[in-house]
């Protein structure tokens, strides 16, 4: 899907989301339970049965734990059977390019790209407990300016080692 180049609605351009999605088995995401991705509406084309946006999220290889840096269209219905929960956690300002939600796209990726770089040390750190998407759809909402939901409890808010343990064994199991 290509990038929006008008306004819907002025009024919902900006708006950010946190999606957790339940994904089927992928080379980006493994198959684990639970994935996060943060979704921002450029276009303010979001309704109440569906969420648009341009969302960002990390993906890893699971037999080599290696980060990649996600981002594309975002377009489902609210009720998909693959979402979990849509959290919405605020509004960020379109300064540089009002009214052309594409060109905000091109400013936006390099951006949240450059982030996604220091996060992972220019991509030498691998999916971990400190390293995954969980932890990269806080640090964007944070970097973004707005404030991460402390309801919502985190896979990197357990016991490190307990989660590296887990990911360790399900990394030796995909290599038999």
């Amino acid at each position: 899907m290509a990038a929006p180049d008008t306004v819907v609605d002025s009024n919902k351009v900006g708006d950010v989301y946190l999606v957790q999605v339940q994904p089927r088995e992928s080379p980006d995401v493994g198959d684990k339970r639970n994935h996060w991705i943060v979704v921002i509406d450029v276009a303010g084309e979001s309704t109440s049965e569906e969420l648009f946006g341009w969302q960002y999220h990390l993906g890893a290889d699971p037999k080599t734990r290696k980060v990649k840096f996600l981002q594309s269209r975002f377009h489902y219905r609210r009720d998909a059977t693959f979402i979990s929960a849509i959290t919405p956690v605020g509004r960020i300002e379109n300064e540089y390019h009002v009214n052309r939600p594409d060109n905000w796209i091109f400013g936006l990726v390099p951006a949240i790209l450059h982030w996604y770089q220091e996060f992972t040390d220019d991509g030498k750190k691998k999916w971990s407990v400190k390293v995954n998407c969980q932890t990269f759809a806080r640090e964007v909402i944070q970097k973004l300016g707005l404030h991460f939901p402390n309801d919502i409890a985190f896979f990197g808010d357990i016991d490190p080692w307990l989660v590296d343990l887990g990911i360790f064994v399900q990394s030796v199991a995909k290599q038999k």
